[in-house]
């Protein structure tokens, strides 16, 4: 419920034009880390494997709105979850372009789950639309998770890409541009924990 409540908050602020973007200092690499530790126990306990794999390039300081990152893979991380029942979820970041003054990254979060038909695959982006699974007779989500992605995204001059195929999972990847920061020492608070899988 609590979720359901904060998407609902996030899609108006962003449909009302009041939901900015705020870059601060952070070590990328880090953050990443830090953005899927909470998903590791309830990958195990439904005997998946999550795989990260982190660019070692990314271990530099970059200017992001590292709480709206985080949202952003969140949302797609909790999905590739919600619908996979075997095999693997896994986050890939690579750095596509890297100099003084800029570093391009792509993000990709793959899952072995159900898949996504060609016919919803456009309307899994519209506001408030679910997935029903046909097994439990149940809507699934609260179908404002993707949408507020895209939106985060379009604010970081950005967008969310799908390749999907029914029953042989789902691949979400986007592109972002940032600046590098002059400070080399800013970091985030948080246990250390490097690439490694389940």
């Amino acid at each position: 419920m609590q979720q359901l409540v904060n998407d609902i908050l996030d899609f108006n602020k962003i449909e009302a034009g009041k939901l900015d973007i705020h870059p601060v200092e952070v070590n990328l690499k880090q953050l990443l880390v830090n953005a899927t530790l909470p998903f590791y126990n309830p990958v195990e306990e439904k005997n998946l494997k999550l795989i990260v794999n982190i660019d070692p390039e990314l271990d530099i300081t970059v200017l992001i709105d590292d709480v709206r990152l985080i949202q952003i893979l969140n949302n797609l991380i909790s999905n590739a979850l919600k619908f996979t029942e075997k095999g693997f979820i896994k986050l890939d970041v690579v750095c596509d372009r890297i100099d003084e003054l800029i570093i391009e990254v792509g993000f990709s979060v793959e899952d072995t789950g159900i898949g996504i038909e060609k016919e919803h695959q456009k309307k899994i982006f519209e506001s408030f639309w679910q997935v029903y699974d046909k097994n439990t007779r149940n809507l699934i989500g609260t179908g404002l998770g993707l949408t507020i992605c895209i939106r985060l995204l379009e604010l970081m001059n950005s967008s969310l890409e799908l390749v999907s195929e029914k029953g042989a999972g789902s691949t979400f990847s986007f592109d972002l541009t940032l600046t590098r920061s002059e400070n080399p020492e800013a970091h985030i608070e948080g246990p250390a924990h490097d690439n490694e899988d389940l």
